[in-house]
């Protein structure tokens, strides 16, 4: 607070200082009254001091005012009522201006510099003249046949104040230093300087033209234009004080166009020039300035717009879905990348097209899709949004399913325009075919195993109070349950499998290891089976075997469901044999037997899920038929190839003994695994191990 008020009280002995000195200078040209000028910068001094710096500073005004009148004329009452009309003409001055004219800002647009001439130029300034030469003559200072003199010289003398030396006060007031100088606009301000001072010396100096009072004051004009146009309002006002003061000193000198008369008239006269000179150029200037901040902020907003138009475009083209955007009559706009990769074709070949005739769209069934039904006419006729599921062609005539939601855009309540988004869901289809299939599949293989339970059961509950069966046949029922639930766990296991695989959500974690070390591995595990059946196994290996980046899990799965079906589907005393090499950068695993073999017309059925042969299941009714569509998906995720080679091995169905006894042709099962490998994926735990 103390700051502020020794602050204050700086600025007001500073304006007092120069309030007094521009009063009593400018009385020094007072011809019609010793306190009548026609050039009084003071008024403009203490308009520009309230508008900048405030209200608060009108006794600062007062003061100065009646110090000048003071120490010129009159008495301590005359002085006290002009200082009181200067102080008045000052605070309306200013009030209007802040009030209607946008204060300090008054100055950047046209309309706003007409209002500050008026209220400020035309209205407040008549406060004083009317108070100053009412109190002339009540004081006897003036005669009645002077005052209609006095009050215009005193009235033209405020306003030459209020419009050239005001605005020069308010519009330098916001001046900062430029953050880079141009030399180039630095030396041609200079040489505009020479220009102006050589104008002024031609038109007021000692010069035949102006002793012979030639109207050549017209020059000024292209030089005020000059400096509008090329350096903007600051440069403008100050041209125009310098020049008033060349040409009051050549005017009170008898040169120049309005030497004539009496020097008050003269005067009078040049200040009518020279404001009219300096409110015209301002508004030139304002009006430049208005148009260069329009462009200015016009390439600003063009700036905004690129880089919103930069990142939309980014964010369009980061989107996974497909989308298309179209004007009110379906014709495309833009489209993105991902709906261009969708449809196989270029923004270029399908902008500017119709959307019916881009690409086109077909139901399940096959049928075309007319334009009436499709989604996005459906969006623009009914103005509302639409989701539909259809197949969309590429570019090629191969199809997917999507999901497609249409919009319209609206503006001011008109549809202008639809957004199209498509997104491909044809996994979703097959996942959800596949689920379908599976629940459908897994149900009718559980419920035979699961009848069987419950009849066995049955029977138990119904003779075990009557104890009608004997310990035999108890543990015959019992025996039969034990090994039906056996075989459903291996079916559950089996599904949870399948739907891992199907689902892809089967985790890949793979290990360096040695496929020949798996295989031993599983092969002691088979042992008892092998020994039971008193089966030949051979194995050839490579002495110096190679590792592999795979899951040790899902390898041991794979040599699990070959070799099991091996020693599962191959006769007493048959011949097995397993050998793994490294052929061309992949390993080859092999599996062959002197088995049952495969019918040629089951041979591209064997990898389905839940397919199986007639002779397998006459020789295993228990078996799931999911071990092989395993090994395809574990092969699969590998990068591999698997196949088979069996002869053929007659009817299918073993109806017929004489082919029977020579049914077992055996079958070969070749395993391709890249030696770069699998690949880590993650997802759910893996696979669980089964022997069915």
């Amino acid at each position: 607070m103390k700051n502020r008020i020794a602050k204050d009280i700086a600025i007001g002995l500073g304006l007092l200082v120069v309030y007094v000195v521009a009063g009593k200078l400018g009385l020094k040209l007072a011809f019609v009254n010793a306190s009548a000028t026609a050039v009084w910068p003071p008024t403009g001094i203490a308009l520009a001091a309230l508008v900048l710096l405030g209200f608060r500073f009108w006794p600062v005004i007062f003061v100065g005012a009646f110090l000048v009148n003071l120490t010129t004329a009159g008495s301590v009452l005359t002085s006290v009522s002009i200082a009181l009309g200067n102080t008045l003409e000052a605070v309306v001055g200013a009030y209007l201006v802040t009030r209607f004219a946008r204060g300090k800002l008054a100055f950047e647009r046209p309309r706003d510099i007409f209002k500050f001439a008026a209220l400020a130029g035309l209205i407040s300034t008549a406060i004083s003249a009317s108070i100053g030469v009412t109190t002339l003559l009540f004081g006897n200072l003036a005669t009645p046949g002077q005052g209609g003199k006095i009050w215009l010289t005193w009235w033209l003398g405020d306003m030459g104040g209020a419009l050239l030396v005001a605005p020069f006060l308010i519009i330098w007031s916001s001046f900062t230093l430029p953050k880079k100088i141009q030399p180039k606009k630095i030396l041609e301000m200079l040489f505009f300087l020479v220009v102006l001072l050589l104008t002024g010396q031609i038109i007021f100096g000692q010069t035949p033209w102006a002793a012979h009072h030639y109207s050549l004051d017209f020059l000024l004009v292209p030089l005020m234009l000059w400096v509008a146009l090329r350096f903007g309002r600051r440069q403008t006002v100050t041209a125009v004080l310098i020049f008033s003061a060349l040409a009051i000193w050549g005017t009170l000198q008898g040169f120049g166009p309005f030497a004539q008369g009496s020097p008050d008239i003269s005067l009078l006269l040049l200040q009518g020039f020279l404001v009219t000179v300096v409110m015209g150029t301002l508004t030139v200037s304002a009006l430049i300035t208005q148009q260069q901040k329009l462009q200015d902020d016009l390439i600003d907003y063009t700036g905004q717009l690129d880089q919103e138009k930069i990142k939309a475009e980014a964010l369009l083209a980061s989107i996974g879905e497909g989308i298309v955007a179209t004007d009110e009559t379906g014709k495309i706009i833009l489209v993105n990348n991902a709906f261009q990769n969708l449809v196989g074709r270029t923004g270029d070949e399908i902008t500017g097209q119709y959307i019916n005739k881009a690409f086109k769209m077909q139901d399940e069934q096959g049928r075309e899709i007319t334009p009436e039904r499709r989604p996005l006419n459906l969006a623009l006729s009914r103005g509302e949004k639409i989701t539909a599921n259809y197949f969309l062609l590429r570019k090629d005539n191969t199809k997917f399913f999507a999901a497609i939601t249409a919009a319209p855009i609206s503006l001011g309540g008109k549809t202008i325009g639809a957004i199209k988004v498509i997104r491909d869901i044809s996994k979703e289809k097959e996942i959800d075919k596949a689920k379908s299939e599976f629940v459908s599949l897994a149900s009718h293989q559980l419920r035979t195993p699961l009848t069987v339970i419950k009849w066995h059961s049955s029977r138990l509950l119904e003779y075990w109070d009557s104890q009608s069966l004997d310990k035999e046949t108890q543990k015959k029922y019992i025996k039969e349950i034990y090994q039906i639930n056996e075989h459903m766990m291996d079916l559950v296991s089996a599904i949870l499998n399948v739907s891992k695989i199907d689902l892809g959500t089967l985790a890949v974690e793979p290990e360096n290891i040695y496929l020949e070390n798996i295989a031993q591995e599983v092969l002691k595990d088979l042992d008892t089976e092998i020994q039971a059946k008193s089966l030949n196994i051979t194995t050839q290996f490579s002495p110096t075997p190679a590792t592999v980046m795979a899951d040790p899990q899902l390898m041991r799965i794979l040599f699990q469901n070959l070799l099991t079906n091996s020693i599962k589907y191959t006769p007493e005393h048959g011949q097995i044999a397993c050998s793994i090499k490294l052929e061309a950068n992949n390993f080859l695993i092999t599996v062959s037997d002197t088995g049952i073999g495969i019918p040629a017309n089951d041979g591209e059925k064997i990898f389905e899920k839940f397919y199986r042969t007639d002779m397998a299941r006459n020789i295993d009714p228990n078996g799931n038929g999911l071990g092989m569509y395993i090994v395809k998906a574990i092969v699969n995720v590998a990068g591999g190839k698997i196949w088979f080679h069996s002869p053929s091995a007659g009817p299918a169905d073993g109806s017929n003994p004489a082919a029977n006894q020579n049914q077992n042709p055996g079958t070969t099962f070749y395993v391709m695994i890249p030696s770069t490998g699998m690949k880590q994926k993650a997802g759910v735990k893996g696979l669980t191990e089964s022997y069915s």
